[in-house]
């Protein structure tokens, strides 16, 4: 217990280091994505008009915002295998007495806090932009915390099979991008209610979050359907963590640990 503790401050101190010692990356990267935003609702409201009315708007921002929790959720594992290979300091991780999965879980952790202050920012300016308000009130932002909160581990699930899959192959950077733009598909499928797509990682939560955003936060879930999310999110861990710990079985068989 106390080498976790100690884990978790230790990755607190670096991640925090990290935000200072890059903060213009990440201006520039929440820049970026605003402008995307930017160009794809005045390209939207151009050519649709005004058809595009305030619930659409809601549906376009929270749609949006999705997005990047997913993207942050996938990339937390998947790009920090590849970011510790490139530095040559993952074999120094392996190494560690708690091992890899307990390390990227605590930076799971750190990555889910991060997104949440990231995100608020990106939601803020695309409600400025849009002039569209969301009002959920109390009740609905605490619906909109569960839910997030209990489907977005289905996308770390994918982080580790990912994440697996590039200590066997060194270069994924330019496939992992492929996956993230992939992950809009997960995010805009109609997975509520139940229908067979529901079953894919996250689409049943990104689906729940639109509905709940389009309904001002009065949509209620009963309480199978957050057992089901629970459950679900559960799966994808579990054969996310099977999957990793296959990979990294072959890799340290073929002595990958130490290479790029």
């Amino acid at each position: 217990m106390r080498r976790v503790l100690g884990l978790i401050a230790a990755e607190a101190v670096k991640y925090w280091a990290e935000i200072k010692s890059y903060l213009f990356n990440t201006l520039s990267w929440l820049v970026a994505l605003y402008i995307i935003f930017l160009t794809f609702f005045l390209g939207l409201r151009h050519f649709a008009g005004p058809s595009v009315d305030g619930t659409k708007l809601d549906s376009i921002i929270v749609g949006y915002v999705t997005w990047m929790f997913a993207l942050m959720g996938f990339q937390g594992i998947s790009y920090g295998v590849v970011e510790e290979t490139h530095k040559g300091t993952f074999e120094q991780l392996y190494l560690s007495p708690l091992g890899l999965e307990t390390i990227f879980a605590v930076r799971i952790l750190y990555e889910f806090l991060y997104s949440l202050v990231f995100n608020s920012a990106i939601l803020l300016l695309t409600m400025v932009t849009t002039g569209r308000w969301l009002s959920l009130g109390l009740p609905g932002f605490l619906k909109l915390f569960l839910l997030l909160t209990l489907s977005l581990p289905s996308l770390w699930g994918l982080g580790y099979l990912f994440g697996g899959l590039a200590m066997l192959s060194k270069k994924m950077g330019a496939f992992l991008q492929v996956v993230s733009f992939l992950l809009i598909g997960l995010v805009a499928l109609p997975g509520y209610p139940f229908k067979p797509v529901s079953l894919l990682p996250f689409t049943a939560g990104a689906s729940s979050l639109r509905v709940l955003v389009c309904s001002s936060g009065s949509q209620t879930f009963p309480l199978l359907w957050y057992l089901f999310l629970l459950a679900l999110s559960s799966f994808y861990i579990l054969i996310g963590l099977w999957l990793y710990r296959l990979c990294e079985r072959v890799a340290r068989r073929r002595n990958l640990l130490g290479q790029y």
